[in-house]
């Protein structure tokens, strides 16, 4: 999941690279805390999560 708040550099060609990119990779939990996180919204966790 690419998580650069600024977007791609150039759109019609796609990330130029990871480090643009800046991925990152979670379970489903790190996700729910992410996307909350990134909405402005307080996460509803069932348990911890790993990223």
């Amino acid at each position: 999941m690419a998580a650069n708040p600024r977007g791609m550099a150039d759109p019609e060609n796609g990330w130029k690279d990871a480090h643009e990119a800046m991925a990152i990779v979670g379970d489903a939990q790190a996700m729910k805390w992410a996307m909350a996180y990134m909405s402005g919204k307080t996460p509803k966790m069932d348990h911890d999560g790993w990223a």
